[in-house]
């Protein structure tokens, strides 16, 4: 299943959308594709740091400086990640909510 097509999944699970399939052009609509595309973004980016920091990490041959700036960017990135998926569990909760 492609990104497009997880997103397509929530939006038609959330129900904003017209016969055609297209994001009406509510409020609610409008706010939940502007939450949910910066969930999207901020998950990227996160992974992308937990990749850096891995790749860090190993380059590191064991210089503690380099280990624990690279344990920290793990770290970081890792509570960026649980922090979106908690928030996209309170988006998705709460625009049902409105609904």
């Amino acid at each position: 299943m492609s990104l497009h097509q997880l997103d397509k999944f929530a939006l038609d699970s959330f129900n904003p959308s017209d016969a055609s399939g297209q994001t009406s052009q509510t409020f609610e609509g409008i706010l939940y594709t502007i939450i949910n595309t910066m969930i999207w973004a901020v998950g990227f980016i996160a992974v992308i740091m937990l990749i850096y920091g891995g790749i860090r990490y190993i380059t590191a041959q064991g210089n503690e400086k380099n280990v624990g700036t690279a344990r920290s960017i793990i770290m970081y990135a890792v509570i960026g990640l649980i922090i979106t998926g908690i928030a996209g569990a309170i988006q998705q909760f709460v625009l049902t909510q409105v609904k």
